[in-house]
């Protein structure tokens, strides 16, 4: 199940990648066009798996609000980590580019 949700962000993701590599003026955006839909697609999946085994151990009934907050775990948390995962490629470049000063 996994794989089947991931596999489209993944798509996307190279997609995204081969796309800004062949746009000169897109190409500094390569590596995020590629991890942003990977990241948000792997923090979704663990925001549902939270949301789900938090409502399973609790207790609580399955209803509309609970799904309304399953969703909303899922996007929330996916959003997060597509942004976690620009932040860990931005401060890769950073370290990169000084060290290859000092180099």
């Amino acid at each position: 199940m996994p794989v089947i949700y991931i596999a489209p962000f993944i798509a996307l993701g190279i997609i995204a990648f081969l796309t800004c590599l062949v746009l000169p003026s897109l190409r500094q955006y390569a590596l995020y066009a590629l991890v942003a839909p990977v990241g948000f697609g792997l923090g979704a999946l663990g925001g549902f798996v939270v949301c789900v085994t938090i409502f399973a151990l609790t207790g609580y009934r399955q209803n509309e609000a609970s799904n309304v907050l399953i969703a909303l775990g899922s996007i929330g948390s996916g959003t997060i980590w597509a942004w976690v995962s620009i932040i860990i490629v931005k401060l890769f470049r950073t370290v990169r580019k000084q060290s290859a000063f000092h180099s």
